[in-house]
């Protein structure tokens, strides 16, 4: 079986997972464009790429945000890893 690391496609659950977001909010911010998604010609599935989803991580995580500098680093690194954010 393949674990959620192992994935090169995730789905909404894969991204709930790795963002600590509900998957309702995953869907819809794969439907709206706010993540980038790929979906199956007059099909209903979508799906995340994981290195596009480490990209997005990585562009929308801004270091003064965090309490210590290192953090976001942390947190990209728990993305990549498929681990809690």
């Amino acid at each position: 079986m393949e674990t959620q690391t192992d994935k090169l496609l995730l789905n909404a659950r894969d991204v709930a997972s790795i963002l600590s977001i509900s998957r309702a909010l995953a869907y819809r911010w794969m439907q709206d464009g706010t993540l980038p998604a790929l979906r199956a010609p007059r099909g209903r599935v979508v799906r995340v790429p994981r290195a596009a989803l480490e990209q997005w991580i990585e562009k929308n995580t801004r270091a003064g945000d965090s309490a210590h500098p290192a953090e976001a680093s942390v947190i990209r690194a728990e993305a990549r890893r498929g681990g809690p954010l």
